[in-house]
């Protein structure tokens, strides 16, 4: 089976079981009202509202995000990190996942091969081989889930004056 068709076939499993969460509270049904419009009965407008939100939570929190990250976003580190580290909300597909170290004076910074440990909730690291002298960074990553949802984000950090690693 080829990669994409993995994908898919995931994430329609997924779209039906959210489909079956929202069928199953209460007795809730899809009918026309008098301008034919789809309308919840079996149920008061609040609860079917209740519903919607309820699905929609639990559809973000499927959703792969960011969760930490260090250096924090706008962190202003006295000692020069050795390496970059990303929490996800759930495992990023590693081969897929790229994260990119920029300095606002030079340009890009070489990282080592992205790894990360097998214990679940280990964080995705990047390792700088070299000390980072005072300045601005910025870390921009992209990941994706193995449902194939794909994510990209940025954020800033500084290391200050008072900054060596040892």
């Amino acid at each position: 089976m080829s990669r994409l068709a993995g994908v898919a076939r995931v994430t329609v499993a997924a779209i039906l079981a959210s489909a079956a969460t929202l069928g199953s509270v209460g007795s809730l049904r899809a009918a026309p009202d008098a301008r034919g419009h789809a309308r919840m009965s079996g149920a008061s407008d609040s609860t079917a509202a209740e519903s919607a939100a309820a699905l929609t939570a639990t559809r973000r929190l499927r959703h792969l995000r960011l969760v930490r990250s260090f250096p924090s976003a706008d962190t202003v580190l006295t000692r020069a990190p050795d390496a970059l580290r990303l929490w996800w909300s759930e495992a990023a597909e590693l081969p897929l996942t790229k994260v990119e170290l920029t300095s606002t004076a030079s340009g890009k910074i070489p990282l080592e091969k992205i790894t990360r440990a097998p214990a679940k909730g280990s964080p995705v690291v990047a390792r700088i081989p070299k000390t980072l002298p005072v300045g601005t960074y910025r870390v921009s990553w992209r990941t994706m889930s193995r449902d194939g949802h794909a994510i990209k984000g940025e954020y800033a950090f500084r290391v200050s004056a008072q900054a060596a690693r040892k």
